[in-house]
């Protein structure tokens, strides 16, 4: 009963306190505490309201009042209140506005400010209001809603100047512009659309950004705004990657 409850990992994050959060297909949350080395699991149980509203967790955050987040397959964001252990749930409620734009959540991101971004599988983006309880949503090109809304968000970043990047499934990656509300967006130079599907966005030293994309790997000068190096794998060539579906990048500090 303290092992992990499902090998399908599909997420992970570690709070303020240094507590590891595992998401997974179908198995809830395991809770990781390294000091009792045993997984606490949260899982979907109808009727208990410490339990969550889907068993499939795509994504894990934390806000800086210490509340944990979590973004559902299918069951919208849960808001997990630590000092009870319940859970309080926001689902997309079609009269409502206000309300989450979609259900189904695969990105969580809790930026510089303390807010709370929410990317969804088929509605856009959208940023948490916790004075009013509520949420803005975002399209990425708002200009065509009904194509915008079939790119899912895969990921947020923000880079050492305060800059929130987005990365898609079909649609490339997207600066947001704090000014204009608005997404500046940037299509990878391939001539494969896979290469479209960015999966994760760091920073190295120089500010350079790497892309994970399904086309290898893209590294990318926001201050020029050219692509510099591209990296494929490369058929019985040494030194290549080994393959091009990217699904995460790890930049290791020189420390």
């Amino acid at each position: 009963p303290a092992s992990l409850n499902n090998n399908v990992v599909i997420s992970l994050f570690q709070d303020r306190g240094g507590v590891m959060w595992v998401g997974t297909f179908g198995g809830g949350v395991n809770r990781f505490a390294p000091f009792a080395n045993k997984f606490q699991r949260y899982t979907q149980r109808p009727g208990d309201l410490s339990s969550l509203s889907d068993s499939t967790v795509f994504a894990i955050s934390q806000t800086p009042d210490g509340t944990l987040w979590i973004g559902t397959l299918s069951g919208g964001l849960n808001r997990l209140e630590r000092e009870t252990g319940r859970m309080r749930y926001y689902y997309h409620l079609p009269n409502n506005p206000q309300s989450i734009a979609s259900n189904d959540i695969r990105a969580l991101f809790t930026d510089h400010t303390g807010t709370l971004w929410i990317g969804t599988a088929n509605a856009g983006l959208d940023r948490f209001d916790p004075e009013t309880n509520s949420f803005s949503h975002f399209l990425l090109d708002p200009q065509n809603r009904n194509e915008a809304s079939q790119y899912t968000i895969t990921t947020f970043f923000e880079d050492s100047q305060k800059r929130l990047w987005i990365g898609t499934r079909g649609y490339g990656f997207h600066r947001f512009e704090a000014e204009s509300q608005t997404f500046m967006h940037y299509s990878l130079p391939s001539e494969h659309s896979s290469a479209q599907l960015v999966r994760a966005i760091r920073e190295d030293e120089s500010g350079h950004l790497w892309l994970a994309t399904y086309d290898g790997v893209f590294v990318f000068d926001p201050l020029t705004e050219k692509f510099i190096r591209h990296y494929r794998a490369g058929e019985n060539q040494n030194g290549s990657l080994s393959s091009n579906t990217v699904m995460s990048i790890y930049i290791q500090d020189n420390d």
